[in-house]
């Protein structure tokens, strides 16, 4: 009944959003969204830019409006449903520069994130039916505004600061919709940063420094 409700609630989203062109808008209604995730195990990084008028209503450019990053003019991909470049590298520290259809020009930074020491052949294990605790160490902590989290079987369990560095605190609770077994998981450093300049209408800058691939096993 659940998933009948959700799959009911998502296509009315979907049927309800518009699409806009973004000259046939007033150009002070676009919101701005930019995403940069850096990957260590393959030493590149993917960019995205997202333009929405409202709540959900996409805008998609077109000329004269472009938005590039690092000087590189990021290429519309409908998989993505965004604009999108991937670079080799960190180049997690970079700039956005996006120019609407009136000719004003946005610029804004990404500021590179502190690594994560963890993942390559650091190996974990987790019993199902056992509190799992993991201190990632007072080398961690930032005071840049970021968080961290463990990502793997498509869940999400984040850390908390302690006078010790950050925790992960995993209860079996939580693995209970977990099926035992080996999978490939990454510590994730994440931001989210204001927009230095926009319409006035917002959005944000949001970063990822995904750590090393590293093996887990659920038993």
């Amino acid at each position: 009944m659940k998933t009948k409700i959700y799959i009911l609630s998502l296509l009315v989203l979907l049927v309800s959003c518009k699409k806009y062109d973004s000259s046939e808008i007033d150009q002070s209604e676009i919101k701005q969204y930019y995403t940069v995730k850096y990957y260590s195990a393959t030493n590149t990084t993917a960019v995205f830019a997202y333009f929405i008028k409202g709540s959900y209503n996409r805008v998609y450019l077109n000329a004269p409006a472009t938005v590039s990053y690092n000087g590189v003019e990021l290429q519309y991909n409908q998989f993505a449903n965004s604009y999108t470049a991937i670079f080799n590298g960190d180049v997690s520290n970079g700039q956005f520069v996006y120019k609407n259809n009136s000719g004003q020009q946005y610029t804004n930074n990404a500021y590179q994130l502190q690594p994560i020491g963890f993942g390559g052949n650091f190996n974990m294990y987790i019993d199902q039916t056992s509190p799992f605790s993991i201190g990632l160490g007072i080398s961690q902590y930032t005071n840049d505004g970021s968080n961290i989290k463990l990502n793997f079987a498509n869940k999400n369990f984040n850390a908390h600061n302690s006078y010790n560095g950050y925790t992960i605190n995993i209860s079996p609770s939580e693995m209970q919709d977990i099926n035992k077994g080996f999978y490939i998981g990454n510590f994730i450093r994440t931001r989210q940063l204001n927009l230095q300049q926009s319409t006035g209408a917002g959005g944000t800058i949001t970063q990822e420094y995904i750590g090393q691939n590293m093996s887990i096993q659920v038993y």
